[in-house]
């Protein structure tokens, strides 16, 4: 009787119906918001009466979302009179919220999605600091000036960027969120599927070795990361070597188990906050184009509310300070950084100074980039460098464990002779584009950004147009071309303005394009070079820096190398009582394996080791001076046996033997292309008439075969190969269990 005079007064007198808290049980098995049934007061168990949660009417009760699985969906305009709405631990989809208060606990996510999401009386509250609310038809510029004050950091007002963030969501669409240095995105577990110990990692700064939390150093083997930020983990405690980046874009990120190379050997965490861009961008200062990322050849370049900036390490001189890193890791809103601009050119742009046009300076000099704990974009060179330049960098990075994200190119149609073609047929050049963009990727099987490309200078305006309108719709189809920017030539063709400030059509269609995600994946275990070398029959099971060793009698510790692992390396002074020793590999099993030593020296020199007793020679062949290149490396068979293993290093000849780092690799099956026990390398790449190999003795025998497989040419005992007889295409190449890829012009 008491429930039904209580239910008749619900409905005849709601307007004086007091505050009341309703909890979310989604009991009326749906997902629907305005569903009373789905709404419970945790005293009485009795749902709102009828009416009292409708679309566009005040709701005057105090709503809690709490730990709910399901996305629950509001189809309709929300609108809170003397009641409020709180979320926490689940996710609300709705149309808009017109007025009322909205209490945003931890990880409360909800997203707006109607053209004008939020009423001018609203409050948005985050109570907490991981949670977000979505605005994907609401422009960045139009939320700070128009709504800023909606929004609160527990009560207190916000502050754009100073306690709150206000990202892109992709093509015209915001996202805000809390903006607080105490924020934990990542969790990390030194057992796998998330057990054992535990510790969270806060966001933006980089924790490294004993500085990790938990004392998990080298202790981590699954993690769990939010979604909304980005987390980059490596082996060295400066952010080299083996390392990975993992992106939680729209959903949390849970990886049970780590990569074997890098189960329980991370010593170098950095997580910062995502934003999400579309594919199209612009190069330089260009503005009014509806991008939503933008670089400017430097790294001098600001995220605004509008665009993040992505910026660039446009030559050797903004990667080889300890100041870039820094400037890098200070960035605002952005999560990658651009490596050199045509460093493939000796003559010109980049590759001009600092001797960066060769190889061996330009890996050593991006390896640098690493430190920052960001998504690294490899050189952008001239379109012919993917087969030849870049190629040897890659090959370089990766047997140096120097990680590659994504790919970078210039694409301007210089192959097919434009200056004689200035009105070539658009759907040529498109054609052209597109088999160049399907060779990259076949070859690296990494994304790609175009960061230059147009239907070239020489060719008029209506050639570039009409190319535009193919090109871009199909980059926009692409999954592996994750942005790109055309190149406005500045020269009266192809520009976005014309002298007056007004579009042009080629600046209209390029603004108007509407752009999809650049990554659209709700998560990204994100693919790069060195994932060759995260197989478990390869794995480096321990590494040092030479600078960690014993030093005795003649062992100098060297500081201040800027291509050195740490900048620090041991140089071993001739004479018998120059020693360096470890004694602290411990084996679970006796049996061979890989010792990779790392060395600068200008010619060969003999190393003299000692392994638990027994002596060996290994001779090291030239490298570099530290300053002029990344270090030479030498892998040899070691005989190790179970349990502590005593390696020494020493010299008794006329000349100083310079260490840099130590690599073990065991379970090494000859089935796996691994690049620290490649037997033979060769170059150029692409190649024209002989293909050099890189070994200290003849290769016994190689077969070299087309993209069908077949057979096309055998040699045996070889140190170079004329392949001129070959016709222009990829090739494959084999000797013994190794095979490589290699392009023919």
């Amino acid at each position: 009787m008491l429930k039904q005079l209580l239910f008749i007064l619900g409905v005849i007198l709601p307007v004086t119906m007091s505050a009341q808290d309703y909890v979310w049980t989604g009991a009326g098995g749906t997902h629907d918001f305005f569903d009373e049934s789905n709404w419970q007061d945790p005293v009485s168990d009795e749902n709102p009466v009828s009416g009292a949660i409708d679309p566009g009417l005040n709701i005057d009760l105090s709503l809690v979302v709490e730990d709910v699985s399901q996305t629950i969906v509001a189809s309709g305009d929300i609108s809170i009179g003397s009641g409020s709405l709180s979320i926490a631990g689940a996710s609300l989809s709705g149309t808009t919220f017109s007025h009322g208060d909205l209490f945003i606990h931890e990880e409360g996510y909800v997203l707006f999605s109607g053209s004008t999401p939020l009423g001018s009386t609203v409050k948005i509250d985050f109570q907490r600091g991981l949670g977000w609310v979505k605005l994907p038809e609401m422009i960045p510029a139009d939320l700070l000036n128009n709504h800023q004050a909606s929004f609160l950091i527990s009560g207190n007002a916000a502050s754009y960027p100073d306690n709150i963030r206000i990202d892109n969501y992709y093509d015209g669409g915001a996202l805000v969120r809390p903006n607080l240095s105490s924020l934990a995105p990542l969790t990390i577990y030194d057992e796998q599927a998330l057990q054992g110990n535990q510790s969270s990692v806060s966001v933006d700064d980089v924790h490294s070795g004993s500085a990790i939390p938990g004392n998990l150093n080298n202790s981590i083997a699954s993690f769990a990361l939010k979604r909304g930020f980005m987390a980059t983990l490596a082996r060295n405690d400066d952010g080299t070597g083996i390392s990975k980046v993992y992106i939680a874009s729209e959903e949390d990120l849970v990886l049970s188990e780590l990569p074997e190379n890098l189960k329980n050997s991370i010593s170098f965490i950095r997580v910062i906050p995502w934003n999400w861009v579309s594919k199209k961008g612009i190069g330089g200062n260009v503005t009014g184009l509806d991008e939503t990322w933008h670089y400017n050849w430097s790294n001098a370049g600001v995220s605004n509310i509008e665009r993040e900036n992505t910026p660039m390490s446009w030559g050797k001189g903004g990667a080889d300070d300890p100041s870039d890193i820094e400037l890098y890791k200070s960035k605002y809103k952005t999560a990658h950084v651009l490596a050199f601009n045509e460093s493939d050119n000796c003559e010109d742009q980049s590759g001009q100074y600092g001797d960066l046009c060769n190889t061996d300076v330009a890996v050593a000099t991006y390896e640098n980039l690493m430190k920052t704990g960001l998504r690294l974009v490899s050189p952008s060179g001239r379109e012919n460098a993917p087969f030849g330049w870049l190629k040897e960098f890659y090959d370089k990075a990766t047997a140096q464990n120097v990680r590659i994200d994504v790919i970078g190119v210039h694409w301007y149609d210089w192959g097919s002779n434009p200056k004689n073609s200035p009105n070539a047929d658009p759907q040529q050049v498109f054609n052209r584009f597109k088999n160049y963009l399907q060779q990259v990727y076949d070859l690296y099987q990494l994304p790609i950004w175009i960061t230059e490309f147009n239907a070239n200078i020489n060719r008029t305006t209506s050639v570039n147009k009409a190319f535009m309108e193919l090109a871009l719709p199909y980059l926009e189809s692409l999954d592996y071309v994750e942005r790109y920017a055309w190149f406005e030539p500045f020269s009266d063709v192809a520009d976005y303005y014309n002298g007056n400030g007004n579009y042009t059509d080629v600046g209209l269609f390029y603004k108007n394009l509407n752009s999809m995600p650049s990554i659209p994946e709700p998560t990204l275990n994100s693919t790069n070079n060195l994932d060759q070398n995260f197989s478990s029959d390869d794995t480096a099971i321990w590494s040092d820096e030479a600078e960690n060793g014993i030093p005795g009698g003649g062992t100098v510790l060297k500081t201040g190398c800027a291509n050195a692992s740490g900048t620090e390396f041991i140089s071993l002074e001739p004479g018998a009582s120059s020693t360096l020793t470890y004694n602290s590999v411990n084996m679970l099993a006796e049996g061979s394996y890989f010792l990779t030593i790392y060395h600068f020296n200008a010619s060969d020199v003999t190393l003299n080791c000692m392994i638990n007793g027994s002596a060996t020679k290994v001779i090291l062949k030239a490298s570099n001076w530290c300053y002029q290149g990344a270090p030479g490396k030498t892998t040899v068979s070691v005989d190790l046996q179970n349990g502590l293993n005593e390696l020494q290093f020493y010299d008794n000849e006329n000349v100083a033997v310079l260490l840099d780092r130590f690599e073990l690799f065991g379970s090494l099956s000859t089935d796996i292309q691994n690049a620290f026990v490649k037997k033979w390398s060769f170059y150029p790449n692409p190649v024209s008439h002989t293909l050099r190999f890189n070994c200290a003795s003849s290769i016994p025998g190689v077969t070299i075969y087309n993209l069908n497989g077949e057979v096309v040419l055998i040699k045996q005992n070889v140190k170079e190969l004329n392949v001129s007889s070959l016709l222009p295409g990829i090739y494959f190449i084999q000797s013994g269990h190794q095979t490589d890829k290699f392009f023919k012009k």
